[in-house]
């Protein structure tokens, strides 16, 4: 819906346009800002499998739901993710 509404090279910061991804958001009944729903299934109990471990996506949740960035586990400690793991 961002992508419909213009939102190209978002990586790079002078390419990104907050409005577009609000203004997507909005069109799909999402308010961005907004903690998601607590009910249901975890957002990430899905057929995709990406390796990460269901400990560490909580864990990821509760980072982001009070704004806390995770560290780059390239540039230091393991964060046990699960992606490395055989």
């Amino acid at each position: 819906a961002a992508w419909r509404r213009g939102a190209r090279f978002d990586g790079w910061t002078e390419h990104f346009r907050l409005e577009a991804w609000q203004d997507a958001a909005r069109s799909l009944g999402v308010v961005l800002g907004e903690p998601a729903p607590h009910s249901g299934p975890p957002p990430w109990d899905a057929a995709v499998d990406a390796r990460l471990s269901q400990g560490f996506l909580a864990d990821e949740l509760r980072r982001g739901r009070h704004g806390e960035l995770t560290p780059d586990c390239r540039d230091g400690e393991c964060l046990a993710c699960g992606v490395c793991t055989p």
